[in-house]
Formats: C-alpha cells, structure tokens, sequence
C-alpha cells in the first residue's frame, strides 16, 4: 500500500516505545498512588506526625534551647555537659521503653502518651524561672520520650506491611526533613521577634496537637477493627 504525499513511514518500532510510554505512565501513576494510599491509612499518619514532630522538637533543642541556657551564663563547656547528660538519660530510658513496649497490647498509647507527655514537660521549660528547674524538665522529657520511642518503633513495624514497608518509611523521613528544614529557621525568628519561651512553646504545642490528633484517630480506627 503506497503511502498518502508528502507523509513519512512510521518510525521502526513505535508501537513498542508508545506501549513503553504508557506502561511508564501507568507506573508512575501507580507509585504517586501508593504514597496517596499510605497517607490515608490513620496508623500510618501518626507515625508520619511523630517523625515530623519529633524533628520540630529537635529544631527547637538545639536552636533554641542554648540560648535560653545563656541568660543564665551557661557557657559551652556546661552547654555539652547539660546535652550530654539528656542524651544519657534517653538513652538509658531506651532499655526500659523496649520492655514495656514488648509487652503492651497496643503500642499506640505507648507511643502517643510518651511523646506527648514528653512535649507537655518539654513546654513548662518556658515557664520554669531557674536553671536547675530547667534541666529537670529537660532531663524529664527526654526521659518520656525515651520510653516512647522503641513503642514507635514497634508500632512501625506492625502497621506497616512489608510489601510497602520502604515507601512508608520514606514518607516518614521525608517528613521529618522537611520540618527539619523549616523548623529551625522558623523558630528562630520567632525566637528573635519574640522570646525563646514563645519560641519553646510553640514547638511543643505544634508537636503536641499533631501525635494527639493523628493518634486519636489511630487509636479510634484500631477500635473499630478490633472492638473487642
């Protein structure tokens, strides 16, 4: 069959490259999908605001909190002994975390409780007048927080089935960095226009409401599932 004036032959191959073209499409679309489908899962938002709340927490820690510590003439070599000693007792609270979350029926208490106990403690350091007062509260909180996080843990691995296990994950960090990016900027504006207690408030009250709500409706959905 002779070809139509001026028209080309079609290039070799080209309804192979365009099912190509479309197989991609369709892959594509059924990644960005994926990630849709995990974000609407209510166990799988909690663990995604405790990661990013967590990172808010972190900002405000380390951008915020030595400054706070400077009025009252703590220098550096304090500084580290004070970051040392809460990076200790979290890290010994870990241990004990891990025995209780082994043994918890539903680890979503464990997890939402502990980190948002820990945000409530780690809120009163804007409150607190002294500087012993304040590194109790600091050692307080991260007690609290240790003890949530193997529960966190725990709680990812049972929520998130391993068919999906790497996308869940990277949904999770993806949004612990981009608070971990905004946050520290963020706050310290706010802690330069304002005062680091706004600064300290904000963050716990921000990190508070996101576990609290996304737990809730977590722990709800889990009841609804499972009422017995």
């Amino acid at each position: 069959v002779g070809l139509l004036p001026g028209s080309l032959p079609p290039p070799a191959g080209g309804g192979a490259r365009s099912r190509s073209t479309v197989a991609s499409a369709a892959a594509d679309y059924s990644m960005w999908a994926s990630f849709a489908s995990i974000l609407a899962c209510p166990d799988q938002r909690l663990l995604v605001a405790l990661s990013a709340g967590n990172a808010i927490s972190q900002s405000c820690f380390m951008a915020v909190v030595p400054f706070h510590l400077a009025a009252w003439g703590v220098g550096p070599a304090n500084l580290g002994l004070v970051f040392a000693g809460v990076s200790a007792v979290y890290m010994m609270s870990m241990p004990l975390g891990s025995w209780v979350a082994d043994r918890a029926t539903n680890k979503r208490y464990l997890a939402v409780g502990g980190t948002v106990s820990s945000q409530l403690l780690f809120g009163a350091l804007a409150l607190t007048g002294s500087y012993e007062g304040f590194v109790a509260l600091l050692v307080a909180s991260n007690l609290a927080l240790g003890m949530a996080g193997p529960a966190t843990g725990a709680l990812t691995a049972e929520c998130t089935p391993q068919k999906i296990r790497g996308r869940a994950l990277s949904v999770h960090r993806n949004a612990a960095d981009l608070f971990g990016v905004a946050s520290p900027v963020i706050l310290g504006i706010i802690a330069d226009q304002y005062s680091s207690h706004a600064a300290i408030v904000l963050s716990a009250c921000t990190m508070s409401a996101m576990v609290t709500i996304t737990g809730a409706h977590s722990i709800a959905e889990r009841r609804r599932r499972f009422p017995i």
